[in-house]
C-alpha cells in the first residue's frame, strides 16, 4: 500500500514540476509542490522503518518531510503577510 501511495504521489510531483516550468507558474504551485514532496519523504520514511526497525534512512526522510512542512508554514505566511 505504501509503494502505491508513493508511486502516485511521485507520478503528481513529476506531472505539477513539469506543468509549473512549462507554463512559468513555479510561484504559484511551490507550495504544493513541497507539500506533496512532504508528503513523499514520510512515505519513504514509513517504508524505511517497515523494513528495518532502527534505520537511520528513515528517520532522515522524516526529518525532511518535516522540514519541507515548516518551509511551506513559512511561505504560507509570507504570502498571508503580502
Amino acid at each position: 500500500m505504501l509503494k502505491k501511495i508513493r508511486v502516485i504521489l511521485a507520478i503528481i510531483v513529476v506531472i505539477l514540476s513539469m506543468y509549473a516550468l512549462l507554463t512559468d507558474q513555479t510561484a504559484y504551485l511551490i507550495s504544493y509542490l513541497m507539500v506533496l514532496l512532504a508528503g513523499l519523504s514520510l512515505v519513504m520514511g514509513l517504508e524505511e522503518f517497515k523494513k528495518t526497525r532502527n534505520s537511520v534512512l528513515g528517520y532522515v526522510f522524516i526529518g525532511t518531510a518535516l522540514l519541507c512542512l515548516s518551509s511551506v508554514g513559512d511561505l504560507f505566511l509570507i504570502i498571508i503577510q503580502k
